[in-house]
């Protein structure tokens, strides 16, 4: 059906024209030339789509058809079949309205089918040797921006990913056969579908922003407590004056202890100077490998870096007034399919979308940020002594192995001088000492010259807002 055209298969034009008399709509058939197998149904006074839309609704119901096909402003908004439960969505309509409307046809309930399951069918066309050949598919995740539905994972979030959890909203999966081969799988499911609706369970009824995160290399461990010395990024063709500092503390330490052993030779003699400067090295000794033991147990069990990310975003938007929750609001999972789900909750909307938000730009490639923020990616080793041996940097503040990563700050924080302060002081906290400075510096230059576009991690990151 269009608002032009009324039509049907051949195979059904006698029954189908006996039903419209019995309504008392007197109706004709003839053959459509483009199509051999389909018949134009024309009838006789003020026959229109008002009329024929109510036939072919009520001729759809009995169930003479099995499927009815109209544009949007025929079957949208207004009409009512609640039988219906499948869609096949083949518009271009992307806007919230258009495609909760028209998802909506199927998802009423129907009086007479308590334990109704409704099938929404999305089709895109995909052509990877067009230039705009993804065109099509980035129409279909601008559809489900904005619309919810439950997802395998037993979540009822908005986003392309409840679809299918390996479509990216950023481009075509590169195995579509695979995509579509689950999603005839998953009609057959219609009692787990059912199930992830949690029908009858209580709910708060608010959106909460979500990210997923995906990383294809280890984040390093967060690391508060280790001296800056060890920890503070060099900047690119510079020594760390922290760590020229500490080279000449120690130098001073050892050039200290020489002398004390030395005195202690010329003032107790040979055989009591040497038995007192033993006891000062093996009180130091043993003053280390305890500090260092302690140091490896904090790290064999330190959080993930990630887990830490998010902790001094949530903790800087608390102590900005960005958020009214912190870091113990912080909601953090692991999806079956192996994205790490992070969310802000106990907030409005609108604040759980800040933090999403800036969570999300520290931890993407730089391009143009306000300010810099660099961290050491730390992996301390597996093995009991060679963790060990790391602790002992650590503790003696010896500058310890690992790559730069140097984030971009979040624009939100950026803009103000007393939120920047709030971040900085929150990264000490959970990350450790920040190395920060603005990007127009020519320390900040020399940095985008290196890493801008850079992604260290191999991180992806999605966006989704759930219903809860």
């Amino acid at each position: 059906m269009t608002g032009q055209t009324f039509a049907c298969p051949a195979a059904i034009e006698d029954d189908l024209i006996a039903f419209c008399a019995a309504r008392g709509a007197l109706v004709r058939t003839e053959a459509l030339q483009a199509h051999p197998g389909l018949r134009i149904v024309r009838g006789i006074g003020n026959f229109g789509p008002r009329t024929w839309v109510t036939l072919a609704t009520e001729y759809f119901m009995t169930g003479r058809a099995r499927v009815l096909v109209g544009t949007r402003a025929l079957l949208g908004e207004g009409w009512d079949c609640a039988a219906v439960n499948v869609t096949v969505d083949l518009t271009s309509a992307t806007t919230p309205g258009a495609i909760t409307q028209m998802r909506g046809r199927a998802l009423r309930r129907d009086p007479a089918d308590a334990d109704k399951v409704a099938d929404n069918w999305s089709v895109c066309c995909i052509s990877p040797d067009h230039p705009r050949g993804d065109a099509d598919y980035l129409r279909l995740v601008r559809k489900h921006d904005a619309y919810f539905a439950a997802s395998p994972q037993g979540l009822i979030e908005s986003g392309v990913t409840h679809c299918d959890p390996r479509l990216s909203p950023y481009g075509p999966p590169p195995d579509d056969a695979g995509v579509t081969a689950r999603a005839l799988q998953r009609v057959a499911e219609r009692g787990r579908a059912r199930a992830w609706w949690r029908i009858g369970e209580p709910y708060q009824g608010t959106d909460v922003a979500t990210i997923r995160i995906r990383s294809q290399r280890s984040p390093g461990i967060a690391a508060p407590g280790i001296p800056a010395s060890a920890l503070v990024p060099s900047l690119p063709g510079r020594r760390s004056p922290l760590r020229a500092a500490r080279a000449a503390a120690a130098g001073v330490s050892l050039a200290g202890a020489a002398g004390g052993a030395a005195f202690a030779g010329t003032s107790l003699g040979p055989l009591a100077g040497a038995t007192t400067a033993g006891a000062v090295i093996a009180t130091s000794a043993g003053v280390l490998v305890v500090a260092a033991g302690a140091e490896s147990r904090r790290l064999a069990h330190a959080p993930n870096a990630l887990e830490q990310l998010a902790a001094a975003v949530a903790d800087a938007l608390r102590a900005a007034g960005g958020a009214d929750r912190g870091s113990d609001a912080l909601r953090i999972t692991v999806d079956p399919d192996g994205w790490i789900r992070c969310e802000l909750g106990g907030v409005p909307t609108e604040q759980s979308q800040r933090f999403t938000a800036a969570l999300d730009e520290l931890l993407a490639p730089l391009t143009e940020p306000r300010y810099l923020i660099g961290r050491k990616i730390l992996t301390p080793p597996t093995g009991r002594v060679a963790r060990g041996l790391f602790a002992a940097r650590a503790v003696i503040g010896v500058p310890l192995p690992g790559a730069v990563a140097w984030h971009g700050v979040p624009q939100w924080f950026a803009r103000r001088k007393d939120r920047l302060e709030c971040l900085l002081q929150s990264w000490r906290q959970h990350i450790g000492p920040p190395r920060h400075l603005r990007a127009d510096s020519p320390e900040g230059q020399a940095i985008l010259e290196l890493f801008r576009g850079d992604n260290p991690l191999a991180l992806t990151t999605q966006l989704r807002t759930t219903w809860r």
